[in-house]
């Protein structure tokens, strides 16, 4: 493993991350267990987003989606309900093997451009804004994902999915444990991003405050290591020219992934 991570750059570190505009609010899904050796248990999961994580926020409309250890899609939560602060499901799980549980929003494009001297924003393309003056226009994107298993650990919800940004976990994120590595992989559109950081969050800590950050190597990957029992959760947020510069000057990716670290027994 440490073949792979050689070149990674750890960095512990406590400074305050500036959420900016561009990115807007997080969004982040808790279930009720990770790991449960329980035969048809019923997964019960709630999905929030806000400027402070491990807080409940605002309740979404964005749907759940469960994907099945064989990589099929099993659908939405059998029951949902729609909050001020957040959005709960549940569903039965009712074969053993390693689940993810994703939500996105659809890609969507925000302009800003100049009228009479005076600035505006439009949620369109720069090409639906003819004869407008264009400032900035930027592609978004985000998702957030976790995973839960049932009895046995499965690998196939673990690769990548071509998404215009991911964390790809290379170490199963259902045997993580405090003091041992968990190492990830960052894509865009199935490529490795290198000297990309990925930064982490605890539910011990502030909202706002990293506690962890790592730098992804020539592969793509990097390592962390967790000092506590915990939930954390990993983000990564990729700004660079849009591929489709007829659309838009900047893509504005943001991802993230929640995920317990236990003590070794």
């Amino acid at each position: 493993m440490l073949k792979h991570v050689a070149t990674c750059i750890l960095v512990v570190t406590f400074f305050t991350a500036v959420i900016t505009p561009v990115f807007g609010h997080q969004q982040w899904i808790l279930p009720n267990f990770f790991y449960t050796k329980r035969e048809s248990p019923w997964l019960g999961i709630e999905h929030t987003w806000g400027d402070q994580r491990f807080i409940s926020g605002r309740g979404s409309g964005t749907l759940l989606t469960i994907i099945h250890p064989k990589g099929w899609r099993m659908g939405r939560p059998s029951s949902i309900f729609v909050g001020q602060t957040r959005t709960v499901g549940e569903i039965e799980l009712q074969e053993p093997g390693t689940y993810r549980i994703e939500t996105d929003r659809p890609a969507h494009y925000v302009t800003e451009f100049e009228v009479d001297g005076k600035k505006r924003w439009a949620s369109k393309s720069k090409d639906q804004l003819p004869g407008k003056k264009i400032i900035q226009s930027a592609h978004r994107w985000s998702q957030t994902t976790t995973f839960v298993t049932v009895k046995k650990y499965t690998k196939r919800v673990l690769e990548p999915a071509g998404a215009f940004l991911e964390i790809v976990p290379v170490t199963h994120p259902n045997k993580i444990f405090v003091g041992k590595g968990f190492v990830v992989r960052v894509l865009s559109r199935g490529q490795s991003v290198p000297g990309q950081e990925v930064q982490v969050y605890s539910e011990m800590d502030s909202g706002h405050d990293t506690m962890l950050a790592a730098v992804t190597n020539a592969d793509g990957e990097c390592e962390l290591i967790f000092p506590a029992p915990g939930k954390y959760l990993l983000t990564a947020n990729l700004r660079q020219d849009a591929k489709d510069s007829s659309r838009a000057n900047i893509d504005v990716f943001n991802v993230s992934v929640l995920v317990e670290a236990r003590k070794k027994k």
